[in-house]
């Protein structure tokens, strides 16, 4: 027999070997994507089976579709779900092989202050649930950024950064804070603030509140207030004649006191300044 017959007989002999390879529950594999649909994707991982994996499989984002994950293919790690010689399917789960390896990093992150970005997923009591690399991570109402009075609806599906507090290793929990974020970012912007500010500089900011003597402007990180007197040429009876909370507004720093008060003017801009 030549070597070239000698070859093929082997490798057929292999891919027949391969064809009748056994696949139990909770095995590791690799596979290579053949099929892209809406709700599933199908694999190839070398056995007689059809291999499928269902989309609430593939990742725990809801946000994201199959095609946004992978491509025609692409070899990708999975773990088998269910065996169905019968049918000749195998289900699998990309999911939860991720979840085990995300785990490990969400565990490395705690207390470390390191930013993981996740989408919330859920509303449940007490909090949310945001998913970073494939692990659901618990944010009590309280750490989660938004003031008592507001819905925790605002949060859902919304893509967050947070850090890890705490992890229980055993229970495969997480305990994460956005608050913590939003603090470090404020105090970053307080401190770009104060490096830049000079009386006569001009900003635009957020109206944040509204009192019976004037408006407070939130100009990145820190505070001014616009007296009434300083917010138009004309008189005002009301400071609700002239700004609403929520209002986008161009202003000038006219004076900063001994205490750190920013005080503001809208009158002062000049209709050229209205210009980023």
């Amino acid at each position: 027999m030549s070597e070239i017959l000698k070859e093929e007989e082997m490798s057929f002999e292999e891919m027949l070997d391969q064809s009748f390879k056994s696949t139990y529950t909770g095995e590791k594999v690799k596979g290579i994507v053949t099929g892209i649909a809406p709700n599933e994707i199908t694999v190839d991982i070398g056995t007689k089976h059809t291999g499928y994996v269902p989309l609430s499989e593939l990742t725990s984002d809801p946000s994201l579709k199959p095609e946004d994950i992978v491509k025609k293919g692409d070899e990708i790690e999975l773990i088998v779900m269910r065996v169905n010689d019968v049918e000749g399917t195998v289900m699998l789960s990309k999911k939860r092989l991720d979840a085990q390896a995300g785990f490990e990093k969400v565990m490395a992150a705690a207390g470390t202050g390191e930013l993981l970005s996740g989408t919330v997923t859920d509303v449940v009591k007490g909090g949310v649930l945001a998913v970073t690399e494939g692990v659901k991570v618990f944010i009590p109402a309280s750490l989660s950024g938004v003031s008592k009075n507001d819905s925790l609806d605002q949060l859902l599906k919304q893509k967050v950064d947070f850090v890890i507090r705490e992890v229980n290793e055993k229970r495969h929990r997480a305990v994460g804070s956005i608050k913590d974020v939003l603090k470090e970012q404020k105090k970053a912007l307080e401190e770009k603030f104060w490096s830049e500010v000079e009386v006569g500089k001009r900003y635009q900011g957020v109206v944040k509140s509204l009192t019976s003597y004037g408006a407070f402007v939130d100009l990145g990180g820190v505070d001014g207030m616009v007296h009434i007197s300083k917010m138009a040429d004309h008189r005002i009876e009301k400071v609700e004649d002239a700004v609403k909370e929520g209002d986008m507004v161009w202003v000038k720093v006219m004076e900063i006191d001994d205490k750190g008060r920013v005080n503001l003017s809208m009158k002062d801009v000049k209709p050229e300044e209205k210009v980023k």
